[in-house]
């Protein structure tokens, strides 16, 4: 069985995240400080501020894609605005987590939704992981 996490995501070098923040009115699930230490060889080259819906363990987990895209832009499409004005210098970003236990499996994304997504001046980035504990959830 599949499962997927969601998090919209602006990244962006000199990225204010607590402007950010400010301005949309929504509470980040994720940021991350460019400069700050990524493990202990590397640092983030730039800001991201990241919006998901969480639960206790992280973010939460959707068995259909498109639902958990669609549920986020529910809360952005209305300040599509506000985001784009945000920062020019920005890129946003979808990120996607697809967790699966077979292969030959994935999403698969409306034409309606993939339009939405381009309306915010967004991406879409999938990345894939294979999990044992997937089965059955």
């Amino acid at each position: 069985m599949d499962n997927y996490t969601v998090e919209f995501r602006i990244y962006g070098v000199g990225l204010d995240t607590d402007e950010i923040s400010q301005i949309l009115g929504l509470t980040p699930s994720t940021i991350q400080q460019e400069g700050e230490k990524r493990d202990r060889n590397t640092e983030f080259r730039q800001s991201m501020w990241g919006y998901g819906k969480t639960t206790g363990n992280g973010l939460l987990q959707w068995q259909s894609l498109e639902d958990g895209i669609q549920d986020l832009l529910l809360d952005l499409l209305p300040l599509k605005s506000q985001l784009l004005n945000c920062s020019k210098e920005s890129q946003f970003i979808f990120w996607c987590g697809h967790f699966h236990d077979t292969f030959g499996s994935g999403p698969m994304l409306s034409n309606h939704l993939l339009v939405a997504v381009s309306n915010l001046r967004a991406s879409i980035e999938i990345s894939t992981y294979y999990d044992d504990g997937a089965k059955g959830k």
